[in-house]
């Protein structure tokens, strides 16, 4: 069962990211945003700017946070 929802996740996701167009360094900062490459858990972030943002918060509140992804950042937003 969980592999269907990976699979199910994974394709959504794909497809989220190419309707938005979002480029592959995109991508890489997506999955530095949220600590993980995993779909089911990026899925949300790229449907939701809500979530996005949300998500924005706190990686700008953690260690791994890099004002050179600022502008990245901003792109994401687009």
């Amino acid at each position: 069962m969980d592999a269907i929802v990976d699979e199910q996740a994974q394709l959504g996701l794909e497809t989220e990211l190419e309707t938005k167009r979002i480029e592959q360094d995109e991508r890489d900062l997506l999955v530095e945003l949220c600590a993980t490459d995993d779909p089911v858990e990026l899925l949300p972030v790229v449907s939701s700017s809500e979530v996005f943002e949300e998500k924005v918060e706190e990686y700008k509140s953690s260690v791994r946070f890099d004002k050179k992804s600022l502008n990245q950042i901003y792109d994401l937003r687009r």
